[in-house]
């Protein structure tokens, strides 16, 4: 029954409120087809090549971000909730401190990603977003990647043309860190995250001694890039899991939501890492959190939350 007559129904006294929501309801459920999408008839094998989860793990997932049974779309489709968790996953997936660290309170690394895009329209944002060292049009992220494998911090989009030390300035995670009781004044009594020679070294970045460096510090750059490249292998992991990331003549600036794309991406690569590890984890020897930990400290609020009190405090 259309939902229209439902409510002239009900203004008119045929039917009271409460009838007249139990009716919607059946209605949508109607119209969602039940038997068309069935995540128990397919294997396992089938459910992790199409989803990259387990139909288990699935049913954790749905849950703990809070899937509604019954999804509504702005173009007014109804689906069930497990059918829209595995509609948004498939449409990604086509197309602690560091172990043997010789800096004992490295907390994590720090590294620029540059996500391809189709070559913009107008000429001024086709300048900004071209990154000269590819030659390629793109969108920057800064991320930062826990011993544990979780990307806890993803920031961007930034221009294409930004260098990787603008972006982390630009982040806000230098003065979040200042902020923090966590994050101390220098390296030997706080924690600290790790770059490469693309950043500065401060109190709370620290990068390889790039002058007249002695045998020891040599030693010392040698081993920390050595495990710097975890932070390489979590972008890496992204791309695998989120292959519309890989297609950029599918990226159009201005037409989709690309910055929405990449962190709907890392937030469910980091689930899927709190689920089944990776190769980060596995490689410091770091179990990731569970699913519910994660998800209780997403840290996105803590940039959200940290810019809105900037704001305030600047107004």
């Amino acid at each position: 029954m259309d939902k229209k007559l439902l409510v002239i129904m009900c203004e008119e006294g045929g039917i009271d409120e409460e009838e007249l929501v139990i009716l919607g309801r059946l209605t949508d459920q109607a119209k969602m087809r039940p038997g068309d999408f069935d995540l128990y008839k397919l294997s396992r094998q089938d459910c992790l090549e199409d989803f990259r989860f387990s139909s288990h793990q699935l049913e954790i997932l749905k849950e703990a971000l809070e899937f509604p049974d019954i999804m509504y779309t702005d173009a007014q489709h109804v689906s069930p909730g497990m059918e829209a968790l595995c509609i948004l996953l498939g449409d990604l997936l086509t197309l602690t401190v560091f172990k043997g660290s010789p800096y004992d309170r490295c907390a994590g690394f720090v590294d620029g990603t540059n996500i391809e895009i189709c070559r913009p329209l107008d000429y001024a944002t086709q300048n900004i977003c071209y990154t000269g060292h590819k030659k390629e049009h793109g969108l920057k992220y800064t991320g930062v990647m826990a011993p544990c494998g979780v990307m806890y911090l993803m920031c961007g989009p930034e221009p294409g043309s930004f260098h990787d030390a603008k972006l982390l300035y630009r982040s806000e995670i230098l003065n979040m860190m200042k902020e923090s009781r966590t994050w101390t004044t220098t390296p030997e009594t706080g924690y600290h995250l790790y770059g490469d020679q693309a950043y500065k070294s401060t109190p709370q970045v620290v990068g390889p001694v790039r002058y007249n460096a002695s045998p020891l510090e040599t030693a010392c750059n040698a081993a920390m890039k050595t495990l710097r490249i975890s932070v390489e292998w979590g972008s890496g992991k992204i791309g695998n899991l989120s292959a519309l990331n890989n297609y950029p003549e599918d990226l159009k600036l201005g037409l989709q939501p690309l910055g929405m794309y990449f962190r709907v991406a890392t937030l469910l690569t980091n689930c899927h890492t709190c689920l089944n590890s990776s190769q980060t984890s596995n490689y410091i020897a770091v179990e990731p959190p569970t699913l519910a930990e994660y998800l209780e400290n997403y840290p996105e609020d803590h940039i959200d939350n940290y810019k809105r009190g900037k704001a305030v405090k600047e107004a």
